[in-house]
Parts: C-alpha cells; structure tokens; sequence
C-alpha cells in the first residue's frame, strides 16, 4: 500500500518577533522554501497552495518574504500565518498529536482573523472601484446621450426659425402663390438657413442635415410626441444640480411644434410646376442687412435743446402745446450706477425733455436683498446728479427690487397734477393668502396730468425663462388691469376705462424687463447676429409674435427694433454671455406706447404721441443688461390758461408726493 504525502506545521515567523540572527537561522533550519516540507499526509488545500505560489513568486522577484524590511514581508508571513492554522485545523481534525495550548497556536489564530479582516477590506475596496467605474460609464454615457440629443434639438429649432421666417419674411414679401409654391418656398426656406449656418449644399458639415420624416401622419405623430419627450428628459438632466432651468436651452413647446409642422410639409414633395416670371424675380427670403438705429445722435436735429430761460420754457409749452417726454428702462443687476457725467451723456440728458421717466429692475440691490432693504437713495442722488438743478422728482415707487421715477423740468412744476402711483406685485404667492404676492416681479405705474391731459408711465419686470411667454403676457394685461382700475380715470361710467388701459389715460408708456426671448437655440440666433439677419432674429421674437396673435397688447405700439439684442452681457462687454449657461442673446428690455388712430381715421392728430427715438445705450456696461430709452413729443391741452409757477430749489420735495416703497402687494 502506498504511502500518502503529508505536510508538517513548521515554526512561524511572526512580525512581533524581533528579527534577531538566532531566530532567522532556526527559521531556515525549520522552513522549507516552499515553507512545507514533503511528508506522509494529505494533500494540501486551494488556500494553501495558493499561499506556496505566491511565496514563490515573491521569492522568484527577488524579495526576501522573511525579511521585516521587505514591502512583502507583512503579507507573506500574514499568509504564512493563515496556511500555519490551516494545516493546524485539518490536524486537529483528523484527531493528529498536536498540543494545542501553545503561544504559537494562539498567535495563528490572530493571525488568521487579521488576514480575514485585510481581505474583507480589499474586497470592499474593490467593490467601491467597481461602483466607482460603473457610474463613470454611466455618465459618459449619458453625456453623449445628451449631446447627441441637444444636437437633434438644434436641428428642430433651426427648422422652426425656417418655419416663421418662411411665415413672416416671404409672404411679408409678396411671393406670389402658384401650384407647387408652398414646397418651393419651403425648399428655399431650408436652403436659405443651410446658408446661414455655414452649409451650402446637402451632405456639407456646419449646417443642418437633410431633413427626412415618414410619409404616414401616424408615424409622424408618433414620432413628434417621442422627439419631445426625449427634449424634455434632456432639458430635466441639463438642469440637474442647478436648481433651476437653464434659460438658454429651454425651448418653447409651440416651437417644436412648429418644427413638426414644417418638417412634414417637407417629407412629401409633388411634381412642381415652373416658377411664374414674377415669383422668380421676387426674393425668397429678407436679405442681409441691419437697420439703422434711431439713436440720440442720429435725431438730435429733432429735438433741440430747451431754452435757459425757465419762463421762457414754460411758454414754449402753451405756445405749442406739446412737452418731449424720454422714458428709459435699465436691468442694472445690482450694479452700482455710473459716474452722473456718463448717465448724462449717453442716457439722461439734462438739456432738451420735459419729462423723463426713469424705469430700474434690480436696482441697486438684488431681489433677494431687497425684501429688507428698498431704499433706492443711492439711485435717486445719482439721477439727481446726472440731471442737475434745472429738474425736480414728481413721484418715485419703489417695488422690492423694480423702481420707477418721474422727472420734470422745474420751468413746468405749475402744469402737473394729480400724482398717484400703483403697485402690482405678480411675484411668489402667498401659499394662505393666494391673493398676496411678493414683488420679485410685478410692475409699478405712475399717473401725472400735464394740463388736462393726463398720463400713465409704467416700468415692470416679467417672468423669466425662454419658456413663459403665457405667464409674460398674463402678467402684462394683470399690471395694466391693476393700474387702471385703481388711478386710472372714469371713462363712459366704467372706472378705469372699464380695466383698458388706453381708455383710462390719454398717453401710456409701457417699459421694463418684459423679458421675452427669441426663439431659437444659442448657435441659431448667434450665426444670424454674426450675418445680420435682422428681419429673420424680428421675426422671432416673442413680443413682436405676442403682439401680432395676441388681444393682451392690444392698443399698444413700439417703434424701430433696430438696436442690437439687450441680454445678455459678459461683465463690461461687448460679448454674449460666455458664461455656463449661454443665454439666447434677446430683446428683454423695450418701451410700448398707446397707438394712436391712423392719419385720417376718426380722431387723427388729437393729442398724440409721435416716436422720435428709440435705442439702447450701448455705452453703459455695468450691468448685463443695456439700457434702452425711447422719446417723444406728446401733445397736451389746457397748458395756455396755467401760470407759470417757480419752484424754490431746496423746496422740491415739499411740492409732490414723497417716495413710496413696498415689497408686496394685496390685491
């Protein structure tokens, strides 16, 4: 009968023992190089022959798994250890002659529940590598994802700018319709935006791709409402983290929708007949080009500069019946004002109005700082400065973070009456009284009469977001309700002209941060500013839009939008926002004013207000915003039988209503 190998417990060396000569040579008498010695027995296990392999590997390195000074040492006599007790074990069970009260027994024992401890360790570290790996993928993922939507998004939008270009521009542009026309003009539509963004034939990079959707209005369909779902999933993950939505890649559901519209009046194209000689000379599109803006320099032969001589300015006035009015907006995101020299020279001047109201949002303070402080002291010293001695304030209103302030040459103090001023707060809602609400947004009127004409000057900031055209427009007929219905006159027995605005005063003034966008993505709207494409980036906006298909500016104007977009700014420049979000460059800031009936209608020529200039004060960097003004010259009645009336410097705030300030407002 064969004899069976076995494998004896040989001493072990211990890290608490001192490497001392004695021991390494009883070590090297007792060990093995393998650590075993072959004899009768049986076979050793996985962990054991585990453990050997590994020995000699270390000792087949080059290192030495019994020197104290070796960076395997504590490892290889862990797993020495560990074999030791093992084989200790498999004695012990098979009832061998083994004394199992000694130190060195005891010391195997710790030293196994330490190995167990370091390997429960490692493997928990490893676990957390994987996990760690895992979401990295899954992020890496997501991004491309992501990116690879936001590009689907962009290829939509653009086809949704072709789609109200191709509304506004070519039929503004009298195409005339024949057979097949609508996929003529939708086909230079495309080509023309190809253009636009660098592509001028199918197939070439930088512009959009071909455009390509099923026949089947089913598929269709199907397709639309997956497409938006996937654009709001991307939207909701670009948001992740921020707390808000990010303004610049948001897009407006209706521009979607349009996109859908245009891309399936593509996907089919019949048989098209020869264009008619008139539809092939007329232009397919707006051609380049931007406007001339109607600055202060370039009108200034319009309005000359008023007399020195206060009397004399006051019978200008009844002579011609007429007082020039400037009305300004300004963004100034908390900034602090400029020097009075520069608000003199490029956005209050102090030599040829009669009125000037002065709109603010986030001014001087933030909204959030301006629940506890809505002083607006700073602001009002500097206007005071920029305009000098020769104009008095007739009412400032202050509603949280939005101002409003009316000045008036001191020559006609004597004509102005009642002066009232309202707040409209349309902000957060008080969640137990939903009729009380903040005013982080909201508008503040304020009504003079000049003679017997009276006027309503109001400065407001809208909702924000690309996406909050209905609650912009909600908000505007709510302040301009609000205003009117409580300073406003009685008209035909309806207080407030029954809630229009246009009926209760004779001249209004609508200015502020409205905040309407232009829809489109960031690298749209960019291209087009970068080519000039000013009646395409028009056609686009959403006030203008608004105005055009909407009853809630209805009896309301605005004159040239010539000057560049407003918003948004890199801090004192010139550049767009470069920042994280890469807001759409937009029209946020603008002045509306009460249309009046056409020359020759019922009621032409009385008491209206004629647009002489309106731009934005490029100048002016403080803010991300650039202020815009506008001006006029209104016509007033009852001024010739007024007498003229000095008002003492020093006595200014003793002759009208004090400033107001409020932070909400109970309707």
């Amino acid at each position: 009968m064969a004899t069976e190998k076995r494998y004896s417990v040989p001493h072990v060396y211990h890290l608490s023992d001192s490497p001392t000569p004695e021991k390494s040579a009883a070590a090297s008498e007792n060990v093995h190089p393998n650590l075993f010695q072959e004899q009768e027995g049986p076979k050793p296990s996985k962990f054991v022959s585990r453990a050997i392999d590994k020995s000699s590997r270390i000792q087949a390195a080059g290192a030495d798994p019994k020197s104290p000074n070796s960076i395997a040492a504590d490892w290889t006599v862990a797993v020495e250890q560990a074999k030791a007790y093992k084989t200790f074990k498999a004695a012990r069970a098979s009832k061998a002659q083994v004394d199992l009260d000694t130190p060195e027994r005891k010391r195997d024992e710790e030293s196994l529940r330490a190995y167990k401890e370091w390997q429960k360790k490692e493997k928990e570290n490893a676990r957390k590598k994987a996990v760690e790996a895992k979401k990295e993928r899954f992020l890496a993922k997501k991004e491309e994802s992501k990116k690879k939507e936001r590009e689907a998004v962009n290829r939509r939008v653009s086809s949704a700018v072709v789609g109200s270009v191709l509304e506004t521009g070519i039929k503004k542009m009298s195409v005339v319709p024949v057979a097949g026309g609508a996929e003529r003009s939708a086909e230079r539509s495309t080509n023309f935006l190809n253009e636009v963004m660098g592509k001028t034939s199918p197939g070439e990079g930088g512009g959009l791709p071909d455009l390509k959707v099923s026949t089947s209005p089913v598929a269709a369909a199907a397709k639309a409402e997956e497409k938006e779902e996937k654009v709001a999933e991307a939207l909701d993950f670009d948001a992740e983290g921020e707390g808000d939505k990010r303004e610049d890649e948001e897009l407006e559901e209706s521009v979607v929708m349009q996109s859908e519209v245009l891309m399936k009046s593509l996907a089919a194209k019949p048989e098209v007949a020869p264009p008619t000689p008139a539809e092939a000379a007329a232009p397919s599109l707006p051609a380049a080009g931007w406007p001339t803006v109607l600055t202060d320099a370039a009108t200034a032969h319009l309005l000359p500069d008023l007399p020195a001589n206060h009397e004399e300015v006051f019978e200008q006035v009844k002579s011609t019946g007429e007082v020039t009015v400037r009305v300004v907006t300004w963004n100034q995101q908390a900034r602090p004002s400029p020097p009075a020299d520069e608000l003199r020279a490029f956005l209050l001047p102090n030599t040829k109005f009669h009125i000037i109201a002065i709109g603010t949002e986030e001014c001087e303070n933030s909204i959030a700082s301006s629940i506890v402080n809505t002083s607006k002291k700073n602001w009002e010293a500097a206007v005071r400065a920029a305009l000098g001695k020769d104009y008095v304030k007739v009412c400032g209103h202050t509603l949280q973070a939005t101002n409003n302030m009316i000045m008036c040459h001191r020559a006609i103090v004597g004509l102005i009456t009642e002066v009232e001023s309202k707040a409209v707060a349309t902000g957060l809602a008080n969640p137990v009284a939903s009729s009380q609400h903040l005013g982080n947004k909201g508008g503040v009127g304020i009504k003079v009469r000049i003679g017997d004409t009276s006027f309503c000057f109001i400065n407001a900031h809208l909702a924000a977001h690309q996406n909050e055209v209905d609650k912009r427009n909600e908000e505007f007929k709510k302040i301009s309700r609000d205003v009117s219905m409580e300073i406003g006159a009685v008209v035909d027995g309806m207080l407030g002209g029954g809630g229009d605005i246009t009926k209760a005063f004779r001249h209004v003034f609508w200015a502020g941060d409205m905040n309407y966008r232009i829809n489109g993505t960031r690298e749209v709207v960019d291209k087009l500013l970068e080519k000039d494409m000013h009646a395409v980036l028009k056609s686009n906006d959403q006030l203008s839009l608004a105005m055009a298909a909407t009853d809630c500016f209805r009896g309301f104007t605005e004159g040239p939008l010539a000057f560049r977009p407003t918003y948004k700014f890199d801090k004192k420049s010139d550049l767009y926002d470069t920042g994280k979000k890469q807001r759409i460059p937009s029209w946020t800031d603008r002045v509306l004013y009460k249309e009046y009936p056409a020359a020759g209608a019922k009621g032409a020529g009385r008491e209206e207000a004629r647009l002489v200039n309106y731009a934005s004060a490029t100048e002016i960097k403080t803010s991300d915003h650039r202020p815009v003004y506008a001006s006029f010259k209104c016509q007033v009645s009852g001024a010739g039988r007024m007498a003229f009336q000095e008002v003492p410097e020093g006595e200014d705030d003793a002759h009208f209503p004090a400033t107001k300030s409020q932070v909400c407002s109970v309707m």
